[in-house]
């Protein structure tokens, strides 16, 4: 019966030049493909040793290839490193990797078939069990299901004894509620710990604080022991460096502030606090990528190229934040904005649901706040899509008064000027962080500190004569 079915051979031959030729080809496969998708057993063998290539960390190429399949004479006689090239010449190959999905199709229906031709084999035959029988057609089910939902059922029971197992572990402190940042109690009372696979929304109107606030959480994380990858499209590794180089310098007893590093007028005594620090940072599990170009198709690929590097280095990458949503490229065709964002925001959270990796992602707000009266954030406020407020599991606000009141300065000598300055005094150094959203708990609100000449983010009982803990553990 299996027969009836067109070969898809030359669809398959296809897709492993392209993976073998086009950048980024590996990841885009391996999201949907597995071996037995493969009708060709020597295609199928190819693709388990481009797996195995991936994991070392290494290029899959057609040199790589060949000469892990060299002591395949299959392979030699398909015609070896030429067939590839030849291949790979072809105008199909450049396009192939889009007829995977109908590959992945042809393979679960072929899956199906031959499942369903061995039970009723079995069935027909007197000597084995019926239940045997019925065990293989169910069996043949479970085999051709999409990737994605195996492993994603399971029975009322087992559920309900995984959760009370987990209930009983919080208690006995043996795990953690969700990723926690070090040192910043209002954060982690914001989020109630950050869990696998959620994705958290950092939004404000541009000089809030929201990168400060991301890289502040970014390293107390890596400080807690969590992998961190923090990818930048607003501002370049050295722009980044030089607020957390304040950050900690501050928090170490220092004395010069962002405008400082900037132009290098830095004392000794700085100095030396620095180099005191650098074994403390070079610990830290925390890597900054500042791509040139990022589009919403490469962001998963480029996820796990870190997560395979932090692997070998004994690490686990526990979080992923982006900095920020509009500047991620969308993909090509899909109309107005709206409906643009929609897509890059539905693709992170089907990422961080899929990878079991929390994504912190930074995001403007719509200048319509500026026409109230009241400019604290709400979600209606958020930009360009409905559809973040409706995806994301925690959203949380940047809002600082003092930005918008040193904008507001009455005329000096007049009872409006005595109110605001009282009004600026309360306000100074302070910012809200508030979470308008959150699946995993309630809502709540903390008042911290920034600094920002130092671009230092501190916590609502911080207070200036006593610092707020040591920069490391």
């Amino acid at each position: 019966m299996t027969g009836a079915l067109p070969s898809t051979a030359d669809i398959e031959a296809g897709i492993l030049a392209a993976i073998m030729t086009v950048d980024g080809g590996y990841d885009r496969a391996a999201t949907k493909l597995r071996p037995d998708h493969f009708s060709e057993p020597l295609f199928a063998r190819i693709f388990e040793q481009m797996a195995r290539i991936s994991a070392a960390g290494n290029a899959i190429n057609i040199l790589t290839v060949g000469n892990a399949m060299s002591a395949e004479p299959a392979y030699a006689d398909l015609g070896g490193h030429g067939y590839w090239i030849r291949l790979a010449n072809k105008p199909f190959t450049a396009g192939a990797l889009a007829f995977i999905d109908e590959l992945v199709a042809s393979a679960r229906r072929r899956i199906f078939i031959e499942a369903m031709d061995s039970a009723r084999a079995a069935a027909m035959d007197l000597s084995v069990d019926i239940d045997a029988a019925m065990a293989l057609a169910e069996q043949g089910v479970a085999d051709c299901l999409p990737e994605e939902m195996a492993g994603k059922t399971a029975r009322l029971g087992d559920a309900f004894a995984e959760a009370v197992d987990r209930v009983e572990a919080l208690r006995r402190n043996e795990i953690a509620p969700g990723l926690m940042a070090y040192g910043w109690s209002d954060w982690n009372d914001l989020t109630g710990g950050i869990r696998e696979g959620d994705y958290l929304l950092l939004a404000g109107r541009p000089s809030m604080g929201k990168t400060a606030v991301s890289l502040g959480v970014a390293r107390r994380v890596a400080q807690a022991g969590g992998g961190v990858l923090y990818i930048s499209r607003e501002m370049t590794r050295s722009l980044l460096m030089e607020r957390m180089v304040a950050d900690l310098l501050f928090e170490a007893g220092g004395w010069a502030g962002m405008s400082d590093i900037k132009q290098g007028s830095v004392d000794e005594h700085d100095i030396a606090i620095l180099r005191q620090m650098q074994a403390q940072v070079d610990a830290l599990p925390l890597v900054i990528d500042d791509p040139e170009h990022l589009s919403i198709t490469q962001i998963g690929p480029l996820v796990r190229k870190h997560r395979k590097a932090f692997e070998r280095r004994g690490e686990r990458l526990g979080l992923v934040v982006i900095d920020y949503l509009g500047l991620i490229d969308p993909p090509e065709g899909k109309g107005n904005r709206e409906q643009e964002v929609s897509v890059i925001s539905r693709t992170i959270k089907n990422m961080a649901k899929s990878m079991g990796i929390p994504f912190i992602v930074l995001s403007q707000l719509n200048r319509g706040v500026e026409q109230r009266e009241d400019k604290r954030p709400q979600l209606s406020d958020l930009r360009d899509s409905g559809s973040l407020e409706q995806d994301a599991d925690i959203v949380v606000f940047v809002y600082r008064d003092e930005y918008y009141l040193q904008r507001a300065e009455p005329d000096p000598g007049t009872k409006k000027h005595d109110d605001w300055l009282i009004e600026m005094q309360a306000a100074r150094d302070r910012l809200d962080l508030y979470t308008a959203k959150n699946r995993n708990g309630d809502l709540q609100r903390r008042k911290g500190y920034f600094f920002g000449a130092k671009q230092a983010v501190r916590n609502s009982d911080y207070q200036r004569t006593v610092e707020g803990g040591p920069a490391f553990p």
